[in-house]
């Protein structure tokens, strides 16, 4: 909660409309990927809270876990991309959007940025023009 209040200090400062944490778990104390209070008091009461009172969003940056071992392990669906981060499934219930970046097994040099929750809503199109929740970028 420190950290919430040196943003509110900043904020009073230097107005912003935009916060950008990255990563995630430099601005929060304890066992926070273990610790569900924790990472709820933080973002609902915190962080939510702040950002309502102050009109501004916010961009979180967090980790995934390490990757399987097994290079040819089948790559996750989409939809369970949403809880690849290392942590309490609260870290994507209180989200609005989720969105993965992973490099795309086998193929250096070439990512896969996946909207995993609400990505039916974010209007991306694939090279034929159909609706994905998935693109490549290189």
């Amino acid at each position: 909660m420190e950290f919430i209040a040196a943003l509110k200090a900043a904020h009073r400062r230097w107005p912003f409309d935009v916060v950008i944490i990255d990563p995630l778990l430099s601005f929060v104390a304890a066992e926070f990927g273990k610790d569900q209070k924790i990472i709820s008091e933080f973002l609902r009461k915190g962080l939510d809270t702040l950002l309502a009172e102050i009109d501004a969003a916010a961009f979180v940056i967090h980790h995934t876990g390490k990757p399987p071992q097994d290079p040819g392990g089948s790559e996750k669906a989409d939809e369970e991309m949403r809880y690849a981060m290392i942590g309490t499934s609260e870290l994507t219930n209180y989200f609005r959007a989720v969105i993965n970046l992973s490099a795309f097994r086998g193929t250096a040099g070439v990512y896969r940025l996946t909207y995993s929750k609400r990505g039916a809503k974010a209007g991306l199109v694939d090279e034929n023009g159909e609706r994905t929740t998935r693109i490549y970028i290189e």
